[in-house]
């Protein structure tokens, strides 16, 4: 078997495996003295000091997405999080079907994240992530819970004088929690969150201190 193997390296001017990066070897896939198949891999190699994030994102939100994207990282791990400094480096042409949870087939694109090193996660970790795709300041907002959408457009209730005052409203930007208001309320103007079926407009509230925001 030596004979066979130094004859081929000869033959083929190949001296022996070389590695396709520089790293650390993380896994390996034989032993010594064990067979393996033409083209399987041996060991598996990873530079410690560039590490990624690999996230799939149904295609209509990956298109929102641009490079250098701001991203905050959410998991477990040393350092406090969610921890900031990482951002989109590379987000893939192509889409791919994948099925959901639940069982849906859905289009996906695959983001690559450049992580802050500070993060000390381990490969192979699950993290949550959020990715910033636009921001604004001193903007006017309510908890998404206090949006609904009926025929069509968007509107809050808001508490006025003690009594439900449906409002039409144009919305702008969402998220953690909130969306914005372009138009259709005032500043300091009290909104119901989460209204039930059985508020309409012109009601009179009683207010539990908790309902309203």
């Amino acid at each position: 078997m030596r004979y066979s193997i130094e004859s081929f390296a000869k033959a083929s001017g190949v001296s022996g495996v070389t590695a396709p990066i520089s790293g650390t070897i993380t896994e390996v896939y034989v032993r010594e003295g064990e067979y393996t198949a033409v083209g399987a891999g041996l060991f598996e190699v990873a530079d410690l000091d560039n590490l990624y994030i690999k996230v799939d994102l149904i295609a209509e939100d990956a298109d929102l997405v641009k490079e250098r994207n701001e991203v905050l990282v959410y998991g477990e791990g040393p350092g406090q999080l969610p921890a900031e400094g990482s951002s989109v480096c590379r987000v893939h042409l192509k889409a791919k079907e994948a099925l959901s949870g639940l069982g849906i087939l859905q289009k996906r694109v695959t983001v690559e994240v450049s992580m802050d090193q500070s993060l000390s996660l381990r490969l192979g970790s699950d993290v949550d992530l959020a990715i910033v795709v636009e921001e604004k300041d001193n903007v006017l907002r309510v908890p998404d819970s206090a949006v609904f959408k009926m025929n069509e457009n968007w509107y809050v209730f808001a508490a006025k004088k003690g009594k439900a005052s449906l409002r039409q409203i144009e919305t702008g930007l969402e998220g953690d929690g909130f969306v914005e208001i372009i138009s259709g309320l005032s500043e300091g103007e009290r909104v119901i969150v989460s209204p039930g079926n059985d508020i309409e407009d012109g009601i009179k509230l009683k207010s539990t201190g908790s309902d309203t925001k």
